[in-house]
């Protein structure tokens, strides 16, 4: 664009003036510039094309638009936060309380546990003392300890070692003889050794308990002063060996075995095997005929 000034360019614009006078141009370049939209950047001349401008300007509604969204958003956001802290709290609540009755109904089941077993000992230890009793006839309310029982208490006598366990005997024993064959040979195992180590005399080799009644599970002994008593289920038996083999058995696996985590279901049924008083009884049973 070229005026009579042809020599004459414009510092803002860089615009050869095309007006008589230069000051005419400036005053519209500052004008424009002091009237721009502050949404999409269109100048204009005037304040009231400004004004026209902004109840059209879509640049103008786009952001309105944009702040409302951001307004709602962050509100839906509070709202959200509120309500899953709500939740959150509520179900911690409900854990508690179900935690709480939870632990109620473990104690409560404890306590009737350790009750039972408390029945259930008194009741073993007093058939342990009526089986101990001599089978007796009465006649004329004399008491006579028949002649078939004399002879079988003989015969019992005849065929059974001495009853001399003690736990520290024991102890000693399994320290020797309780080795991985044995761990990984699980009950089978452990009963044979039970009956052919601890249960048999090693000089005589006779057996020091015996099954006499294997459908009442009835065991008889011959105590040090020859007498011969009775171990009605094994009990007697099973309570001075079981503690002694589960320490054995825990061996095996702490020291062999390094506690591998391979070897811990043959470890824990072992333990399950040892303590169970009447699935040991039947496996001795059968290393004891």
């Amino acid at each position: 664009m070229v005026c009579d000034y042809t020599d004459l360019v414009c510092d803002y614009t860089d615009l050869v003036c095309d007006y008589t006078k230069p000051v005419d141009h400036l005053k519209i370049y500052f004008s424009e510039q002091m009237n721009t939209c502050e949404y999409c950047d269109v100048s204009f001349t005037t304040n009231q094309s400004l004004k026209r401008h902004y109840g059209r300007c879509k640049e103008k509604e786009k952001r309105n638009l944009i702040v409302h969204y951001h307004s709602q958003i962050e509100k839906y956001e509070k709202q959200l936060q509120e309500q899953r802290d709500h939740y959150e709290k509520q179900l911690q609540e409900q854990r508690d309380q179900y935690e709480k009755q939870l632990q109620e109904q473990r104690d409560q089941h404890e306590k009737e546990t350790r009750l039972i077993k408390e029945q259930l000992s008194e009741f073993k230890n007093q058939i342990f003392e009526i089986a101990k009793q001599p089978k007796t006839n009465v006649t004329n309310h004399t008491t006579q300890t028949t002649q078939t029982h004399n002879n079988r208490n003989t015969n019992i006598i005849n065929q059974l070692a001495i009853y001399d366990l003690t736990q520290d005997q024991i102890t000693q024993l399994l320290a020797q003889h309780y080795n991985l064959d044995t761990f990984h040979g699980g009950p089978e195992e452990i009963a044979k050794l039970a009956a052919r180590l601890l249960l048999t005399d090693p000089q005589t080799q006779k057996p020091k308990v015996a099954c006499t009644d294997i459908s009442r599970k009835n065991f008889k002994y011959v105590d040090e002063e020859q007498e011969v008593q009775v171990d009605p289920g094994f009990q007697k038996t099973h309570d001075l060996i079981k503690e002694p083999l589960s320490k054995a058995n825990i061996r095996v696996y702490v020291e062999d075995l390094n506690n591998d985590d391979r070897y811990r279901d043959q470890w824990r049924k072992n333990e399950d095997f040892i303590s169970d008083r009447t699935g040991f009884s039947d496996k001795m049973i059968k290393w004891m005929v």
